[in-house]
């Protein structure tokens, strides 16, 4: 079995490096890969960089050339849902595209075009094994749905708006994205957030703040994981 495990950002993914049995690195499409072991478990660590083409591309690399057994996306992500403070954590029972718009062609917002598809589930099993993970570590967390974009969200207008239309509990750049490729590769996966910003008017200080902070707590929750796996 082996995992692949996807930060979109070097501080997303740097506490890993510090606990991998590194074998080798492996240089692809303008992203490294790092193979070796963590807890005796194989597997495959990489920064995608930001946004859903990243991600995606990203995804499919891991399925492809590294033949992942599943993904387990870690990160952090501005709050939805006005019950979550930052470091709080959110697993991603499921997501949705909110920046896929073709509604002038009689699709449903955030439905993705011609294949009957909006939101996507992520693995049972894996949630189910994250949620006690956080718990193992007395952090406040939830089974959450996630909303992906192309646009960081620092408005209060726009906030209120993706909580009211697709009742979202976080909102990010890549989630939604890898689900659907995972989805469409029958690869099960996880995704796991925990809170850096409110998503709103102070969203950039927030987020420069507590960015490492809360990367840090999905980070333990993975490694926490792996140890269960």
């Amino acid at each position: 079995m082996v995992i692949g495990i996807i930060g979109a950002m070097d501080l997303e993914i740097s506490g890993y490096l510090g606990e991998i049995k590194l074998i080798k690195k492996i240089a692809y499409a303008n992203l490294i890969f790092y193979v070796g072991k963590i807890n005796s478990k194989k597997v495959v660590i990489v920064k995608s960089g930001a946004g859903k083409v990243n991600s995606a591309l990203c995804a499919q690399i891991l399925i492809d050339k590294f033949c992942v057994s599943a993904i387990i996306f870690t990160g952090v992500a501005g709050a939805l849902n006005k019950s979550l403070n930052v470091f709080d954590v959110v697993v991603l029972s499921d997501c949705i595209q909110h920046d896929i718009d073709a509604t002038a062609l009689g699709f449903e917002i955030g439905e993705i075009p011609f294949s009957k598809m909006k939101t996507i589930p992520s693995s049972k099993a894996l949630s189910k094994l994250a949620l006690t993970s956080a718990k193992d570590q007395n952090l406040k967390v939830i089974l959450g749905k996630g909303l992906t974009g192309d646009q960081f969200i620092s408005s209060e207008e726009k906030n209120n708006y993706l909580r009211e239309k697709f009742g979202g509990d976080c909102v990010d750049m890549e989630s939604a994205a890898v689900a659907y490729v995972c989805f469409v590769n029958k690869i099960p996966f996880v995704i796991i957030r925990t809170i850096s910003d409110g998503a709103n008017s102070s969203a950039k200080i927030s987020f420069n703040v507590f960015f490492a902070q809360a990367a840090e707590h999905s980070k333990n929750i993975v490694l926490k994981m792996l140890e269960k796996m």
